[in-house]
């Protein structure tokens, strides 16, 4: 089974033999790598690490984590999982503004493709939310696509009682709205809006 193969077979209970035909030919048309080539055989330890967890002045804390690797540790790893390092809002991270950029006081994708030479890569996506700071946030704010159908929204009143999770922040925050107050759904904070992949367009 190739990985167009097996991704079908996830995406059909998600949203029906119907709509993952059509939902699997618009994703795979966005992956400039579909994934099927082997990949480079390294050592397979790993090391996880923030992007600015090695800084040096004058240079970006992701060269600086190139330079320190290669000097001291060599090929004693062959995987980098570095934690995210695209423009944020809160949670170390956590709270993604901008899925397509580097944060600029970490570096640039320059950086990121001059590690990918040495190690196999492996970064979080925090798909699970984005920041209220995010374009698509604003989008649902002004009610414009794409961002408008983006989030978990409920009724206001709506009982949530039942839901447990390690967090003592409000489940659900009010929102205003250019067409309203919304009401969104923040499992981790109110600056992390929960995407609603109930809509295919945000898978």
């Amino acid at each position: 089974m190739n990985n167009r193969e097996r991704a079908a077979e996830l995406l059909r209970p998600l949203y029906g033999p119907e709509a993952a035909g059509p939902l699997l030919d618009r994703l795979w048309a966005l992956l400039p790598d579909k994934g099927d080539a082997p990949p480079a055989q390294r050592n397979d330890c790993m090391i996880i690490t923030y992007a600015n967890s090695i800084q040096a002045d004058g240079e970006p804390p992701l060269r600086t984590l190139g330079r320190f690797l290669g000097t001291y540790l060599g090929s004693s790893f062959g995987r980098l999982h570095v934690l995210p390092f695209f423009p944020w809002s809160s949670d170390d991270g956590f709270s993604v503004i901008d899925y397509r950029m580097v944060d600029h006081q970490y570096g640039s994708w320059r950086e990121i493709e001059a590690l990918e030479r040495d190690y196999d890569l492996m970064f979080d996506l925090v798909i699970n939310h984005c920041s209220r700071e995010s374009l698509w946030f604003a989008d649902f704010v002004g009610g414009r696509d794409p961002g408008r159908h983006y989030f978990i929204t409920l009724l206001a009143g709506s009982d949530v009682s039942a839901v447990a999770r390690p967090r003592s922040t409000p489940l659900i925050s009010a929102v205003h709205t250019y067409s309203g107050i919304r009401h969104v759904w923040n499992t981790f904070s109110s600056d992390q809006v929960d995407l609603d992949f109930s809509n295919p367009d945000v898978l």
